[in-house]
């Protein structure tokens, strides 16, 4: 079958299903008022802007086949008024451009588990005012770069964690279904009884001395020294823990971050450290000093370079 090309904008009242047959928008606008099923085939907003005011599934045929979106222009516009679902069998291109999510996204292995495979200067924004569900499948699958501007109460409940490169918070709620709180930015020296669990949001310690008198374990979320010294008096797991009663706790990869870039940063940890954030630490490990009186274990969870110190 052959390509269509959109020459000025077209609007679609129903739902539009495609198969084996790319749209390319070429610069324009194409707007969808009901659902949007890809087979086979992407949708080429070209520098141009897609308005798809329902869900939109892109589909599986076979491993050979990818579907959804193409998308390597810095001015690509898609928005989704509904829910975003992946499961084509190859990945689709997502290196430039922005996508704007007001449901759920859900990613699904049929056959290749990077089907959603983000990379670049690619955006994806998170901007329901209810709550938002995210599932990746795979941790091979994940955003590049994404913005949470959910400031509903219930925020976004992502109980495989948000697999992204990078993310900016917003100061938005997120529930990856783990024990935690959110980061916060310090403004004096604090001391945290017990364990801390640091689960999503950026914990800031701007200059501050911040000490956890037990063990630290960070499932999501960004620790950034920024000029200040961490002291923990217990293990530091960058890592998510499963607890399961009778038994002890286990432990997986981390959406987290350690970042330590000015000269001034000290993090000091009594017991045991172990990395097992699920991407790479580059650009954030360039400064400062890390001083660990226990045993330093480096864990892979899909990326080998997640503790790659440099400077």
């Amino acid at each position: 079958t052959e390509d269509f090309y959109i020459d000025g904008s077209l609007d679609v009242k129903g739902d539009l299903n495609l198969y084996n047959s790319d749209i390319n928008v070429n610069g324009n606008q194409l707007t969808v008022d009901g659902n949007v099923s890809s087979n086979m085939c992407c949708i080429n907003p070209q520098g141009g802007k897609v308005y798809c005011k329902k869900d939109v599934i892109a589909q599986y045929y076979s491993r050979y086949y990818t579907s959804g979106f193409y998308m390597a222009n810095d001015n690509d516009y898609v928005y989704i008024g509904g829910n975003f679902t992946v499961e084509s069998g190859a990945n689709g291109t997502y290196t430039k451009g922005t996508i704007e999510l007001k449901g759920d996204f859900t990613q699904t292995t049929k056959y290749y588990s990077d089907n959603f495979a983000a990379s670049g200067s690619h955006k994806v924004i998170l901007s329901g005012d209810k709550k938002q569900t995210v599932k990746f499948d795979s941790t091979n699958s994940t955003f590049c770069n994404l913005v949470l501007e959910n400031y509903s109460e219930e925020g976004i409940y992502a109980p495989n964690g948000l697999n992204a490169t990078n993310i900016t918070w917003n100061g938005c709620k997120v529930d990856d279904g783990s024990e935690g709180v959110c980061g916060w930015k310090l403004t004096e020296d604090e001391i945290v009884e017990g364990n801390m669990y640091l689960s999503y949001g950026e914990m800031d310690l701007n200059g501050y001395n911040l000490t956890v008198m037990g063990n630290l374990i960070q499932s999501c979320g960004d620790l950034k020294v920024n000029g200040g010294s961490l002291t923990v008096e217990g293990n530091y797991y960058i890592q998510k823990e499963t607890k399961v009663e009778g038994s002890e706790p286990t432990y997986s990869a981390s959406k987290g971050y350690l970042i330590m870039t000015n000269e001034s940063d000290k993090v000091l940890v009594l017991g045991n450290f172990v990395m097992g954030a699920n991407a790479s630490s580059s650009g954030k490990l360039t400064n400062g000093v890390l001083e660990v009186k226990g045993n330093v274990t480096q864990k892979t969870y899909g990326n080998q370079s997640n503790f790659v110190t440099t400077g």
